[in-house]
């Protein structure tokens, strides 16, 4: 699917879920026939593991409809890149998009920053280089700050998904949840 009809579609669900008007909630077993020998996801997220983030309820999308790739603040690093190269080489797919949200609260905990562990460090860590790298230290603007860092990652970090990029056969795009709306704003 070209990513122009990949976004679409995520628009569209999106409306769906804002507006109360689901139309696929999974019916359990029955919904899964269709997954038992593949899967054919339509788009890849790289997004929070916020469990105030269901990425498939926000996009009314069906099991198996998109390739999510979760961590704490949305971070690309080298596991999240490996999963997006998988996604774009083996799943084919061409459309990535790169989901930050209000409130996230890993980026409250880079901005508060106290060391806890040397693996949340590690987490944080990208997150923390944006606190120190702009004047606006609001969670808002280090959140979507976020979603481009990520993206400039998955473009430095990869010369699988930069040549795709580059070629024109994926398209990288961020995008912000309002977790008090039910809103996904393209950016």
């Amino acid at each position: 699917m070209k990513a122009s009809e990949a976004i679409k579609l995520l628009k569209e669900g999106n409306l769906r879920f804002v507006n109360h008007k689901l139309e696929n909630l999974t019916k359990g077993i029955i919904d899964c026939d269709h997954l038992v020998h593949g899967q054919n996801p339509f788009a890849a997220i790289v997004g929070c593991s916020d469990s105030r983030v269901p990425t498939e309820m926000i996009f009314d999308t069906r099991l198996g409809d998109l390739f999510i790739i979760r961590n704490g603040g949305s971070v690309a690093n080298r596991t999240q890149i490996a999963s997006v190269e998988y996604a774009v080489l083996k799943l084919n797919l061409e459309l990535i998009v790169v989901l930050v949200h209000q409130n996230c609260g890993a980026v409250q905990a880079a901005v508060e920053y106290e060391y806890v562990s040397e693996n949340m460090d590690y987490m944080l860590r990208q997150l923390r280089a944006l606190v120190h790298e702009t004047e606006d230290k609001s969670i808002e603007n280090i959140t979507k700050l976020n979603a481009f860092k990520s993206i400039e990652n998955l473009m430095q970090k990869s010369k699988i998904i930069k040549t795709k990029v580059e070629e024109g056969n994926v398209v990288i795009v961020p995008a912000y949840y309002e977790i008090s709306t039910g809103q996904v704003y393209f950016l």
